[in-house]
């Protein structure tokens, strides 16, 4: 049987190929933040076989607040193509930006979430908390 990431490839893009998903389904007017120009972050894309990005996110070394001493990463830009959410693309980019966490030894990944996402975060794992950092 097929598998969904047999049908698509997740590869590392230039933080300017995340611009059209970002403005698209996020509504982003400013397309590049801050953190897209911190040294080590990465942007993963999950493409087509002709190179359609479907699903974007952004991982980078941000501290997580309050807790300067502990090693974390932060996702952002999390975006899925309307026409092709709810297939598990987002999740294919999800588990590339934890693989990488994890290889990188984070002792934190965390983000701040949309409330619309907050449930999509919790299927992977992630624990909610009351200042929407997950």
């Amino acid at each position: 049987m097929e598998s969904l990431s047999d049908n698509f490839k997740i590869v590392t893009i230039e933080q300017e190929q995340t611009h059209s998903l970002r403005r698209d389904v996020l509504g982003w007017k400013n397309l590049t933040t801050m953190k897209d120009t911190l040294c080590g972050v990465a942007h993963y894309a999950c493409l087509t076989a002709e190179g359609e990005s479907l699903a974007i996110g952004s991982v980078g070394p941000v501290e997580f607040p309050n807790f300067p001493d502990i090693d974390a990463s932060q996702f952002w830009g999390i975006a899925v193509g309307e026409d092709m959410q709810g297939q598990g693309l987002g999740q294919l980019v999800m588990e590339q930006i934890i693989d990488r966490s994890l290889r990188q030894k984070r002792e934190i990944l965390w983000a701040c979430a949309r409330p619309t996402a907050l449930r999509f975060y919790s299927r992977l794992g992630f624990v909610i908390t009351d200042d929407v950092r997950i």
